[in-house]
């Protein structure tokens, strides 16, 4: 599951649970027009800003009282989320190698379903390990209304240390803002990784690598079709309920219901150590061998590990992740390939 998608689950089980309470599912759901330019907002000292309640061990978020030189806030909600409007940034945010005195939060707009606070907050309590900022929900549309928001769409407000709003954006971020937003943050890309190393897998080696793009992934624990979702006959996390996320924070669980969905562009070198049973024409394109203690000790993966690396087309490696990563990181593989992962069961839909 991609961060974002989880967030938007936990929006979404508001407006499940809210039912037919018409009032309180328009306040969520209602979608806004974003004005050419976002009314004035007041001074800190003249209006301060609200203070959320944090979930699990997070403390309160202060937005009147910044403790960084920069900070950051975006703002989703569901219908924000279904339209992915916010794709690029939060992309961009999940991948940037950020300065140490900027500090960035994501705020879910659930206004209106403060009745549903603490079982929204138990279901999304276990989604924070997934996020690369920490997630708050502002059941009284406060951040919206305080920072001149419009509804229903997704939105950034970069606060100063003093809290005084430097630049707000809503809808669609485009190259520009993107760009303004890094330039405020002090944000770089991440650098180039080490070459690859030497190593022979099938056709695939660090000099046939060259010139495209190369997955190789280790699948330390065998599986079967079953125990995989989103395929037909897999794994349903339906029927799991609240374990399915305990369920798909297992590294091997995750990494092949990843790679059993990923669409390889063309020419892309692609091999799987493991055992993946009964999932042959998902895995079309692939190279599967169930061991190759060689190339695992040349990638410095040990025996029972899970890991993904990818390679680029100069031979660098661009994505190496070991063990337990956690779901916000698949932005960068879809970066990196320049794919979509499927937002639902189908591989092509």
């Amino acid at each position: 599951m991609r961060a974002r998608t989880l967030l938007r689950y936990g929006l979404a089980a508001a407006v499940l649970l809210a039912g037919t309470l018409g009032f309180a599912a328009y306040r969520v759901l209602r979608v806004e027009d974003v004005p050419d330019e976002l009314p004035d907002v007041p001074a800190p000292d003249a209006s301060p800003p609200p203070v959320l309640a944090g979930m699990g061990d997070l403390p309160p978020l202060d937005l009147g009282h910044p403790t960084a030189r920069r900070t950051f806030v975006v703002v989703e909600n569901q219908a924000s989320m279904r339209s992915r409007e916010g794709k690029r940034l939060h992309r961009a945010l999940e991948r940037w190698v950020l300065p140490e005195d900027v500090a960035g939060y994501i705020v879910g707009d659930a206004a209106g379903f403060g009745f549903l606070r603490d079982k929204i907050a138990s279901m999304m309590g276990a989604w924070q390990k997934e996020m690369r900022f920490p997630v708050y929900l502002d059941f009284e549309g406060a951040v919206v209304e305080r920072f001149g928001l419009p509804k229903g769409h997704s939105a950034i407000v970069v606060l100063d240390e003093r809290g005084e709003v430097l630049f707000r954006h809503a809808g669609a971020a485009d190259d520009e803002v993107v760009e303004k937003v890094r330039g405020l943050l002090g944000a770089s890309e991440p650098p180039p990784g080490p070459p690859a190393p030497s190593f022979q897998l099938g056709e695939l080696s660090a000099d046939a690598c060259k010139g495209r793009h190369c997955i190789v992934a280790f699948v330390g624990v065998p599986l079967a079709r079953n125990q995989i979702p989103f395929v037909e006959g897999g794994a349903d996390l339906e029927a799991m309920g609240k374990d399915a996320m305990t369920y798909m924070q297992r590294p091997e669980i995750r990494l092949a219901t990843t790679l059993v969905r990923l669409p390889l562009p063309e020419g892309t070198g692609a091999a799987i150590v493991g055992t993946l049973d009964g999932l042959d024409e998902e895995l079309e394109g692939w190279h599967v061998v169930p061991s190759a203690p060689e190339v695992a000790a040349a990638f410095g993966v040990e025996p029972g590990t899970t890991a993904l690396f990818v390679i680029d087309p100069e031979g660098r490696i661009a994505i190496a992740e070991k063990g337990a990563f956690p779901a916000y990181r698949m932005g960068r593989l879809e970066d990196v390939l320049g794919v979509e992962l499927p937002r639902g069961p189908a591989k092509d839909e």
